[in-house]
């Protein structure tokens, strides 16, 4: 008897904490409602870093204010989620949203999930063009500068040049694409901003959060990296025509 209420008393036990983890079980929406909601309550940021994720987080705490990142000076009033468009994958997830001051400005949320499937937001997408100038369609620019750097982390060369404009693969070596590869362990992308948008081509500037490796023979360091990228829409989409250590444009 005392062993068959041992045994319930454990299925019990088990089944709470279940029930306990389906309800903290969150959706790309609510995370960055939830990381809204608390930075409208406390706009130095230090109450939503929980939202964030890891390289997003160091890059707060290493010295970039958190409302400087996301490009809002003064707490908005109110905001709207926008539209949510998950990658083909199904491992990334973009959030649009629009924060309402005297008039609203747009920002997007990348989510990608941690080691517990739990989203945390990994990169902000922000606009330093006129809201009036953004192009509709920069979500493939964008994604476009996500999967290059996705796959040169993943050390998959070949993915990364296939994002690249035939122009820029003529004056890139595929060979040289695998050697920065091979430099790095770990990259993530803390911050997409739109810089520039003129004759058809786009200009961003990226923070990139790096990890490099023992063998690193490039120009990475560890921690944080920018870089510029401008993009060409071709018959295939947007893609990255330069990469750049230096400003373009």
């Amino acid at each position: 008897m005392q062993a068959i209420q041992d045994f319930a008393a454990q299925v019990y036990l088990q089944a709470d904490h279940w029930h306990a983890a389906i309800k903290a079980e969150r959706s790309p929406e609510q995370v960055v409602s939830d990381f809204l909601t608390t930075l409208e309550k406390d706009p130095s940021g230090n109450s939503s870093l929980s939202e964030l994720s890891q390289f997003l987080s160091a890059e707060v705490q290493s010295g970039h204010p958190l409302p400087g990142l996301l490009g809002i000076e003064n707490a908005y009033r109110s905001f709207g989620i926008r539209n949510v468009t998950i990658n083909e994958a199904g491992n990334r997830v973009r959030v649009d949203a629009g924060l309402n001051y005297v008039s609203p400005v747009n920002r997007s949320f990348i989510l990608t999930q941690d080691s517990y499937n739990n989203w945390q937001i990994s990169t902000f997408i922000t606009y330093a063009v006129p809201a009036l100038a953004i192009p509709d369609n920069t979500a493939g620019a964008e994604s476009a500068i996500l999967s290059y750097v996705q796959a040169i982390q993943d050390h998959q060369p070949q993915t990364a040049w296939s994002w690249l404009s035939d122009m820029a693969q003529q004056q890139s070596d595929l060979a040289d694409l695998a050697v920065q590869s091979n430099s790095i362990e770990q990259i993530s992308p803390t911050t997409i901003k739109l810089i520039a948008d003129s004759q058809g081509s786009l200009i961003y500037a990226a923070n990139l959060w790096v990890q490099s490796s023992a063998s690193n023979v490039n120009s990475w360091q560890t921690g944080e990296n920018q870089r510029w990228f401008s993009l060409v829409n071709t018959d295939l989409g947007w893609r990255i025509d330069q990469v750049s250590s230096q400003p373009l444009g």
